[in-house]
């Protein structure tokens, strides 16, 4: 039990981790400036030798100045260190509608599925199953309560949820990879998608061209 916790808790940071370099590419540079900074000064509280001391509190005084540095870089400014995925590329598609009946398993073992359709410029995205979600505590009324902060509404039945976005295309696009770090890093963070996450959708048919 005490193995599976700590691979557990190791799981959660990572994704965290990942996370935050999504909000900030700079996350990583930030934080292992930080970790430094916190060991030097530990060091330089405990030093004696006159001539360490001072070099210590250099140190300290030369990280704290290229941490104000990278704290002053606006985070929009910031080159991503995201690029295109594979999704960005489908869900565009859809947009442009070129494909239907998108859907994006999360985990095919929990049945864990987005449904994403694109009509009268509103992407719809759907959770179905949830009363089953909810039986089989693949996630629970709390984490219902998350995905409802984030917009999605429960249908009558109360076994659907709903997202509904309208706007620019290239606004829609990056409110869904916002929305989905926060499903998949955030609120699902314990379910392992590893190996287990997939595309499917269908391929319009062409137009037939006019003789």
């Amino acid at each position: 039990m005490a193995h599976y916790k700590s691979e557990a808790l190791y799981e959660v940071n990572r994704r965290l981790r990942k996370l935050h370099n999504l909000e900030d590419p700079l996350y990583d540079q930030k934080d292992s400036l930080q970790r430094r900074l916190k060991r030097v000064q530990k060091q330089r509280e405990s030093e004696t030798d006159p001539y360490m001391k001072d070099l210590l509190e250099r140190w300290v005084r030369e990280g704290q100045e290229e941490l104000g540095k990278l704290h002053q870089v606006p985070i929009e400014q910031t080159p991503s260190s995201v690029p295109q995925t594979f999704f960005d590329e489908t869900l565009e598609r859809l947009l442009k509608k070129e494909i239907k009946n998108l859907k994006l398993v999360l985990s095919q073992q929990q049945n864990l599925i987005l449904q994403f359709s694109y009509t009268k410029n509103t992407l719809n995205i759907t959770m179905p199953d949830i009363h089953e979600h909810l039986k089989k505590w693949v996630f629970y009324e709390d984490q219902l309560t998350i995905l409802k902060s984030l917009g999605f509404q429960l249908s009558a039945s109360g076994n659907r949820l709903t997202l509904s976005l309208t706007g620019d295309k290239t606004e829609i696009l990056s409110q869904v990879k916002v929305i989905l770090c926060k499903i998949i890093f955030e609120i699902f963070a314990l379910i392992g998608f590893r190996n287990e996450s997939f595309l499917c959708y269908n391929e319009k048919p062409a137009k037939k061209s006019e003789r």
